[in-house]
Order: C-alpha cells, then structure tokens, then sequence
C-alpha cells in the first residue's frame, strides 16, 4: 500500500490540539464524533478499513444514544443527528466497496433528506454545502467567498440529479457504453463530467472502450485532451493517448484552462513517474504565467517540487498562508480547502508537510461562526473534510496503477 495512506493519522491527533472555542459551541464530544466519521471514511477510501471501523465505532458510541436520547425527548434535534449518522454510515460503505466519491446518497436518504422540515434542513444543508461528504450531491456548493480563488463547481445542494449521476447508476459496461456515446453530441463544459464518470469505472469495463474515449477526445479542447491522457494512464495504457501529450504540451500555455489542463496532466505523470516530458513545461510556465494566476502558479510549483528538490512551492504556499491569516473565518476556510488541493500535486513527504503547515496555522483559530453550535461546530467539520480529502487524494496520486489490490482505489475518482 502507498505510504501516504498512512498520513490520516495526522487529521485524527489534530483533534487532541488545542483550538479556541465559542461559549456557545456544541460540545465537542459531538463535534469530534463527526470528524471520526469523516477521518474513517478517508481510511476506507485509501484501503485501510481497519482503522477506519475503529474511528466509526467510537463516533456511534456517542451519536447513537444522542439520537436514542432525544427520540424519547422528542427533539427536533434527532432528525440532524439522526439523519447524519445515516449518510455518514452510508459513505462509508461506499468508501468500502470502492464506489465513486461524487455518487449521490441512495433514494431511501434522499427521501429522508427531502422530508425533514424546514429548520432541520437548514441545519444539514449548511453542511451539506460546505463539506462533500455530507452533500446528497457529493459535491460542495459554489462559494464565493474566497472570489478567483474558488472554481465553480454547480448549484448550491441542486434538486434534479445530472445526466452523470443517472449514468452512475448503470452497470459498468452499460455506463462505458454510454458515456463513449454521450461524449459525441456533449456541449462544451459536459466533457469532463464524462471523462471523470469513465474513469470511476473498473479495468473491466474501460479498457475496450478506451480507444474509442481516447479517439473522441481528438478535436477537443486541451483540458479534455488533457483529461483523457490521465484517464488512459489511470489504466495503465497511455501509450493510446501519447498523441494527445504531445498536442497539449504544445498548447497548454495559450489554454484559457490552464488550471484545468495541469490537474489532470500532473496526476498522469506522477502515476506514471514520469518527468523528462513535463518538466521544461513547468519551468517555461513557471517564468510565464501572470502572478495574478494564483492557483495555476502552486500547481506548477508544486508540479517542480514533485520532479526535484525545489524551495518555490514551499515559499509560495507560506505567502498563502500569511495572508490567509488576514482573511475572516469563512474565507480562511474556503481558501485551506484550495491550499490542501494544490499540496496534493506534489511529492508525498513535500506534501504531508505543507498539509501540516496549514493544520498547524488554521486549526487554532477554526471555531464556529455559523449558527450551528446546537449540533456540531461546522467550521472544524470543514476543515477537516479538506485534510481528509488532501490525504486521499495524495494516496490515490501516488498508486501502482498496475497493482490489480491498488487499482480499485482509483474508481473514487480524486475530489479536490
């Protein structure tokens, strides 16, 4: 197994770290619980069920006689936690089963999420629009809190499932099938839903079509051509999309996406740990790109930290992180998030230690402001998740994609 599947164990002893609180925050015995429960499920997306189990075990032995309690109280309070510790649950059987992280919940929790009443839905959609896990969705709302900083990402909780979430709920060959079809008539902006869809599926199920996903993603925009280079290498078969490299080496400076033609370009290389194609690139990015170009910039330089030693990543996310420190809570929270996304692109000790760089630096001063003391402290759950998230996504960037016990971990697809 990679080594950073072992580095969650950073998350749960932030837990034991002092933080300034509220007088009027929920008690933290209910707020650690869910962290647990979103720690655990990292676990089981990174193949460590064990631990995983154990952190479940120890957030039920507070939240279910919580829930038992204020059933025979009749508080309104159980339909949050109860209903929480439902959809937290059910994450965790799909981190067990390899099932995609942007899933949505089953019909049986969305009829639930949709019968809770009005205050008690406040209560789990803030949540919901602020960590992934807990979303019906799977996603995170689009904030603008942070400005340029935050990609859109859709609808605040959107109602109507996508076209990608009812494709999700076919069999795997019925959805590779599919997805190669839709493929043909998508309008711009639908592409790399698609993309991301096909590359949750099994060895099994991709590997016929993947001539055909690679064929249609000729004539399209760099980022896509981008998108199917990493989904040909995340089943160990990039040589069907060498074709593509070339053509988005040649462009990716002139890509209105630079953003989006480095992600999946950089995870490709590190899953093939590859550098001598990537990295004049990199440098000429680096010397190039405006400095208002924030997020492309860390990516790079977190892209050169990968392929040898060098001190710009690290000098650039302290920059970062100082300002930070000048931002309001919310702000602060949204801008980590983006942080923990971009250390993901480089190397595993590199990252381990900015992730820690920005635990240490935000966790003492993450305390709720929210309106949701009753229950739990939203913006600790907030960060957390994004930690979480970092660390899953930093194991799956560093997998043996021709390791047939570590494949089935990629089928979750990254997040940040």
């Amino acid at each position: 197994m990679s080594a950073p599947a072992s580095f969650l164990i950073d998350v749960v002893e932030l837990l034991d770290t002092p933080r300034r609180r509220t007088p009027l925050e929920a008690p933290w015995e209910l707020t650690q619980a869910y962290a647990q429960f979103l720690i655990a499920i990292g676990f089981a997306r990174v193949g460590r069920p064990e631990p995983g189990r154990a952190l479940v075990a120890e957030a039920e032995a507070v939240l279910v006689p919580m829930c038992k309690r204020e059933r025979f109280a009749g508080s309104q309070s159980l339909e949050v936690h109860g209903y929480l510790v439902d959809v937290l649950r059910e994450r965790f059987a799909d981190a067990l089963a390899h099932r995609p992280r942007a899933a949505r919940l089953s019909r049986r929790l969305l009829g639930a999420h949709d019968a809770l009443d009005r205050v008690t839905r406040y209560k789990v959609d803030r949540l919901g629009e602020l960590t992934s896990t807990v979303s019906p969705y799977g996603q995170v709302g689009s904030i603008d809190a942070s400005g340029s900083w935050m990609r859109e990402t859709g609808e605040l909780l959107k109602l109507e499932p996508s076209a990608v979430d009812r494709l999700r709920e076919l069999e795997p060959a019925a959805r590779a099938d599919r997805i190669v079809a839709a493929l043909a008539e998508a309008k711009p902006g639908e592409e790399l839903s698609l993309f991301a869809a096909f590359a949750e599926l099994t060895v099994e199920a991709a590997a016929p079509l993947l001539p055909a996903l690679v064929a249609r993603a000729l004539d399209r925009p760099a980022s896509v051509r981008a998108t199917a280079y990493y989904v040909a290498t995340r089943y160990g078969q990039p040589e069907l999309a060498i074709s593509l490299l070339r053509s988005v080496l040649s462009e990716v400076q002139a890509a209105p996406d630079v953003v989006e033609v480095l992600r999946p370009l950089l995870r490709a290389q590190r899953l093939l740990h590859a550098t001598a194609d990537v990295l004049p690139l990199l440098e000429r990015l680096w010397t190039e790109l405006p400095a208002d170009q924030l997020p492309a910039r860390i990516i790079v330089a977190a892209g050169l930290t990968t392929m040898r030693d060098d001190l710009r990543l690290s000098e650039l996310f302290d920059q970062q992180l100082d300002d930070m420190s000048r931002d309001v809570l919310p702000t602060r929270l949204v801008r980590a998030r983006i942080l923990a996304a971009v250390a993901t692109y480089a190397d595993p000790v590199h990252a381990r230690e900015l992730l820690r760089r920005l635990a240490q630096r935000q966790w003492p001063e993450t305390y709720d402001s929210f309106g949701t003391n009753s229950h739990f402290c939203i913006s600790v759950l907030q960060l957390v998740e994004a930690l979480v998230l970092a660390y899953v996504d930093l194991t799956l960037a560093n997998l043996d994609v021709h390791d047939p016990e570590q494949q089935p971990l990629l089928t979750s697809g990254f997040t940040l």
